[in-house]
C-alpha cells in the first residue's frame, strides 16, 4: 500500500509542475571542495543510415569475437538451479567469447564518456521525470502531463532556464522546436552518452530511442521497439528501467497477463547495441505474485540486476524481498548473487524505493530493514549480506559512487559509506520528496511548498542556493 501511495503522490506532484525558475537562498555553509568531477563531452555524433525496428526473439544467434568450438546457438539456462530465487529467472546462454561492443571497453576503469551515471538511476525517478547534468548545465523534462513534451536547460551559474532551442523564430510549442521530445509526455528518462542526449519516447505503440546534440540540434531516431516489447508500458511504465552503458542500451521491465493483483508476473531484460542490429535477451522469467520491480545498475562490464518481489504468504500476508543477479557484457554470462528463499516479516533484502547501488571493489549497497533505516551491503569479497549500521537520520536515501544522500523531507544530509557526515543543508522552505539523482553539485528532488508551488528542487551539496526547476514563464 505504501508503494501505491508513494507512486500516486509522485504522479500528482508531477502533474502540478508549473512555470518559472526561481532561486531560494540557504544559510551559507563553509566553502568545500566540489564533490563532482566534470564529464567531458566529445562531439562525434552516432552513425545510423536507417531506423531499425526491433522485435525480441526467444534466443538470439550471435557470433562472438573469439568463439569456442561447438554449438553456436544460445540456449536458456537457469542462473543457479540450487536456489529458488535463481529459478525466478533464466539467462540466455551464449558460447564462450569476447562480446564487447568495442575494444576500448576492455577495462575496469571508469570511462566518463561511455559509463552510466548510476546516481540518476533511482526508482522514484525512472518513469516520472527526466534530469541529467553536465558540469555547468542541468537538462530536465518537467513531466507536466498536459501535451507535448519539451526539454529545458538551466544554466547553473545564472539560474536561467530556457527551452533547449536556439532558433529565434521558434515558439517552442510544436515538433519543429529543437526542444521537442514527443507528442505526449510518455518520455522515459534522459541520459547523456558520448556527448549526446538520449531519451525513450513512447508513441503509437512503439518505444523509440531518440538522440540529439547537446544544443538540441540534429534529432535522430536510433531504433524503435515494436509492440511486443512495450505493450504494457502505458501503465505507469510498469517498472520500465533503461540505461546506456559501453555501447549497449539495457532495458528492463515487468509485465503481467492482466492488470490485477496476484497474476503471473513476467521479468525481462534486453541488451541492444546502439547500432540497433539485434535484441539480446539477457534474462527473462515468470513468477506468481502481487507485483515486482526490476532495477539495473552497470559497473564496468558488469550489469547488476535487482528484482524486488511482492510475495503472498500462506497466511494471506504480503511481504517484499529482493534478489540480486549479475550479467557480464564481455562474456554474456549471467549469475545469481543473493536472495532469500522464503518471504517473511524479517526479509533482509527488502529495499523498497532505494535500488541497490554497486560500489567498485566493495559491494552492492542499499537501504534495508523493515523500517528502512539500515545501511546494507552484499559484499563482493565474501558474497555475504552485511548490516553496516543504522542511519544517524531518518528519511529517503539515495546512493552515488562516492557518498550517500539522505533527505528527511526538508533537510538534505550527505554521508560517506562509513556514515560520517560530510554536509547538511539548512534549507527549510517547502517539502522535498522523491530523490531523482545527483549531478553538477546538486541533489535533485520533487519539491512542494511555499504557497503551494510545486517544481523540481536542485539542492546544492556544498552550500549555496537551491534552484527550483520548471518551465519558464511565457
Amino acid at each position: 500500500m505504501k508503494r501505491i501511495i508513494s507512486l500516486a503522490l509522485s504522479i500528482l506532484m508531477l502533474g502540478s509542475l508549473i512555470t518559472g525558475c526561481e532561486r531560494f537562498s540557504t544559510t551559507e555553509q563553509e566553502s568545500r571542495t566540489p564533490m563532482f568531477q566534470p564529464t567531458s563531452t566529445p562531439t562525434t555524433p552516432p552513425t545510423s543510415n536507417e531506423t531499425p525496428t526491433l522485435t525480441p526473439k526467444p534466443a538470439q544467434t550471435d557470433s562472438p569475437a573469439d568463439p569456442t568450438e561447438g554449438n553456436t546457438s544460445p540456449t536458456e539456462a537457469p542462473a543457479d538451479p540450487s536456489s529458488d530465487l535463481a529459478s525466478l529467472v533464466s539467462f540466455t546462454e551464449f558460447p564462450d567469447g569476447n562480446y564487447l561492443a568495442d575494444p576500448k571497453f576492455d577495462t575496469d576503469e571508469f570511462l566518463p564518456d561511455y559509463d552510466s551515471d548510476n546516481a540518476f538511476l533511482q526508482p522514484t525517478s525512472l518513469n516520472l521525470v527526466g534530469v541529467c547534468t553536465t558540469e555547468d548545465t542541468i537538462y530536465f523534462f518537467p513531466g507536466t502531463r498536459d501535451g507535448p513534451a519539451f526539454l529545458y536547460f538551466t544554466d547553473i551559474a545564472s539560474g536561467v532556464t530556457l527551452p533547449l532551442c536556439n532558433r529565434p523564430e521558434c515558439n517552442h510549442n510544436d515538433d519543429t522546436c529543437n526542444a521537442y521530445l514527443a507528442s505526449t509526455d510518455h518520455v522515459f528518462g534522459l541520459r547523456i552518452y558520448d556527448g549526446h542526449i538520449y531519451w525513450l519516447a513512447y508513441e503509437q505503440y512503439e518505444l523509440n530511442l531518440m538522440c540529439m546534440n547537446m544544443d538540441g540540434t540534429d534529432h535522430e531516431v536510433i531504433f524503435n521497439l515494436e509492440y511486443d516489447i512495450c505493450k504494457d508500458l502505458r501503465q505507469l511504465g510498469n517498472g520500465l528501467t533503461w540505461v546506456i552503458h559501453r555501447g549497449y542500451v539495457y532495458i528492463s521491465g515487468i509485465t503481467r497477463d492482466r492488470i490485477s493483483d496476484f497474476e503471473p508476473i513476467h521479468f525481462w531484460v534486453y541488451a541492444i547495441p546502439l547500432t540497433g542490429e539485434e535484441v539480446i535477451t539477457v534474462m527473462s522469467g515468470t513468477q506468481e505474485g502481487r507485483g515486482a520491480y526490476c532495477f539495473l545498475k552497470p559497473l564496468g562490464n558488469d550489469l547488476y540486476i535487482s528484482i524486488e518481489n511482492y510475495w503472498k504468504t500462506d497466511d494471506g500476508d504480503s511481504y517484499e524481498m529482493g534478489a540480486f543477479y549479475r550479467w557480464n557484457s564481455k562474456t554474456r554470462k549471467g549469475e545469481y548473487l543473493y536472495g532469500e528463499e522464503k518471504p517473511s516479516s524479517e526479509c533482509k533484502t527488502y529495499f523498497d524505493f532505494c535500488s541497490p547501488h554497486p560500489v567498485a571493489g566493495d559491494g552492492l549497497y542499499y537501504t534495508g530493514g523493515q523500517d528502512l533505516d539500515l545501511l546494507m551491503k552484499l559484499s563482493f569479497q565474501t558474497g555475504e549480506l552485511e548490516e553496516i549500521e543504522k542511519y544517524p537520520d531518518k528519511g529517503m536515501t539515495g546512493f552515488t559512487d562516492d557518498f550517500i544522500v539522505l533527505c528527511d523531507g526538508y533537510i538534505v544530509s550527505v554521508y560517506d559509506y562509513d556514515l560520517n557526515l560530510l554536509y547538511r543543508s539548512e534549507q527549510d522552505q517547502g517539502l522535498i520528496t522523491n530523490f531523482m539523482g545527483v549531478g553538477g553539485g546538486y541533489a535533485f528532488y520533487l519539491y512542494s511548498g511555499l504557497e503551494d508551488m510545486k517544481a523540481m528542487a536542485a539542492v546544492p551539496l556544498n552550500g549555496g542556493d537551491m534552484l527550483l526547476l520548471h518551465k519558464p514563464v511565457s
